[in-house]
């Protein structure tokens, strides 16, 4: 499930570096990343309008949550000017959660949603840490395999969720080091972004 992903992402983020994150803003993106997307759940239960349409009224709800919550995350990131890799984080969910819901939209494309948040906390994770963030390839062979079995998508959706959630991921993380790097002299070391 992509927020029990972003919980993991943020948390290993921060116990690696608590010092470039800080725990208020830690606490911050847990509630915007994995609380805000999960109420979607809980929420689906009460509202008749949603519980009437099933999983499919569920899905589109924990959707709509997620780009509720990393909205709320990016504004709230950048009003009260959070570290730089504090909005780093917040702003590539935005991106890849915006993204994917473009491709779905546009390109007439169910592109997985599932895939994009374990292929996008990857990058985030190769990003910050190195190596080690590769640990979530692991994860990604169970996630297309459920998402076939279970009939919710085809292997092509499942490879172009993924996609959109590493491109999009790298590109807005590579935008955020090149705008702190113009402004900040040897920012980027080693092609990571230690903030």
């Amino acid at each position: 499930m992509p927020p029990v992903i972003a919980g993991l992402t943020v948390t290993w983020i921060y116990v690696d570096d608590p010092g470039s994150v800080g725990a208020g803003w830690y606490a911050a993106m847990l509630g915007f990343l994995t609380l805000i997307p999960l109420s979607a759940y809980p929420l689906a239960r009460v509202l008749t309008c949603i519980r009437e349409r099933g999983r499919a009224g569920e899905r589109s709800l924990a959707f709509v949550m997620g780009l509720i919550g990393y909205f709320l995350g990016t504004s709230v990131s950048m009003l009260l000017q959070a570290p730089v890799k504090v909005s780093a984080i917040m702003i590539s969910y935005l991106a890849s959660a915006t993204v994917l819901a473009a491709v779905n939209r546009f390109a007439g494309i169910k592109a997985s949603g599932h895939a994009c948040g374990v292929a996008g906390p990857m990058t985030l994770l190769t990003w910050f840490l190195g190596v080690r963030g590769l640990c979530l390839l692991l994860v990604l062979p169970a996630v297309f395999w459920a998402r076939v079995a279970s009939g919710h998508h085809s292997m092509r959706e499942l490879v172009l969720g993924a996609m959109v959630g590493v491109v999009s991921t790298w590109t807005t993380l590579a935008i955020c080091a090149a705008v702190v790097f113009s402004s900040k002299a040897g920012f980027m070391l080693n092609g990571y972004l230690p903030m």
